[in-house]
């Protein structure tokens, strides 16, 4: 009976402990996409923590203090065990100097951030442009009551909402929009702001003339966008196709990520000794997926370097657009990486 209400009760704590760290992995989201994806998520992140409890070894219960007497116990000193077999000694030798293999523990809705060229990864890149498609396709049903979608775009504390937020485009939960998504979420919020339909609402004329703004400047923002893309693929010796600029969020994001280590990988860090250099320009000329495609160190140093519009994207809105359109532990390479370009450039 014990052991019955031990295990409920660790069962309890497992299911508490999911229904957390899913309302924490969900909380950025709308509360409509919340409530509909919380019981999957949960489900997904119970799973894992159930699986790992059941793969740890049960704890030994604790063994009753032998009764105190008077009577005089003498220590033995037991032999040594006896060496193993060779065989079994060179096996463990063997696995004592084995890299240890690290493994990521995957849970919905949590990410780890580490340096990885994801960039590169052409399968991985193909699989997040499929997973914001999917999204858009989910947000079309996301529009509400007119009256409360004009009061989230014309808050009655004076706040001003930017354009992304007002027509819900953008974000790390969508992951990128284009031509087609705009049209769509102003068709449809148009729909509803529209001031001949709201004529009890005092807002909705205000309303609507944002939407209207936010729209244009969305579409503005994407042609800056293409812009920005096909100069970092120009410094790159690479050309965007027709699919990355269509929603060009995660491809300038890539390729601005791609270029800082291009220019850590050609510059290098700290005191570099000559030796040093010339194996590294081995090594970028020998993957050219991973760094520029075909370009020597010397030219895209000297693009880095001497071209300030090329730098100025880094501080664009466009570019703080696609930050915020990707996912978490990408973000926090990016940050890392333009961290040690800064201290290179300083020296």
């Amino acid at each position: 009976m014990l052991a019955d209400d031990m295990a409920e009760g660790a069962d309890a704590d497992l299911d508490k402990h999911a229904q957390e760290l899913a309302e924490k992995a969900l909380q950025k989201l709308p509360e409509p996409v919340r409530a509909l994806k919380l019981p999957k998520v949960k489900e997904g992140i119970l799973k894992r923590l159930l699986d790992q409890s059941s793969a740890e070894p049960p704890l030994q219960a604790a063994m009753p203090a032998p009764p105190t007497t008077n009577t005089c116990i003498t220590a033995v000193r037991e032999a040594p065990p006896p060496p193993p077999p060779p065989c079994l000694q060179q096996q463990q030798q063997q696995q004592h100097h084995q890299q240890p293999t690290l493994q990521n523990m995957l849970l919905d809705g949590v990410e780890v951030c580490g340096d990885e060229p994801w960039y590169a990864d052409s399968g991985l890149r193909a699989t997040l442009r499929a997973a914001t498609a999917a999204a858009h396709a989910e947000q079309k049903i996301l529009v509400g009551p007119p009256a409360a979608e004009i009061g989230r775009i014309c808050p009655e504390d004076g706040s001003v909402l930017g354009a992304g937020a007002i027509l819900r485009l953008g974000g790390a939960h969508l992951g990128g929009y284009g031509e087609s998504d705009i049209a769509y979420a102003y068709r449809q919020l148009s729909r509803a702001l529209h001031p001949d339909k709201n004529l009890d609402v005092p807002a909705a004329p205000s309303a609507f003339r944002r939407l209207s703004d936010a729209a244009q400047e969305l579409r503005q923002g994407l042609l800056d966008s293409r812009s920005a893309l096909q100069m970092i693929c120009a410094a790159l010796g690479t050309v965007p196709t027709a699919d990355l600029l269509e929603r060009p969020q995660e491809a300038l994001f890539a390729e601005s990520t791609r270029l800082l280590t291009t220019v850590l990988a050609a510059a290098g860090e700290g005191e570099v000794p000559d030796a040093a250099t010339s194996r590294a320009g081995t090594v970028f000329a020998s993957e050219p997926a991973t760094f520029a495609g075909g370009c020597a160190p010397s030219a895209i140093l000297m693009r880095w370097y001497d071209t300030p519009r090329l730098l100025s994207i880094f501080g664009s809105p466009v570019l703080r657009m696609a930050y915020d359109c990707s996912r978490k532990r990408f973000r926090a390479q990016f940050l890392c990486l333009l961290n040690r370009a800064t201290m290179a450039e300083a020296r």
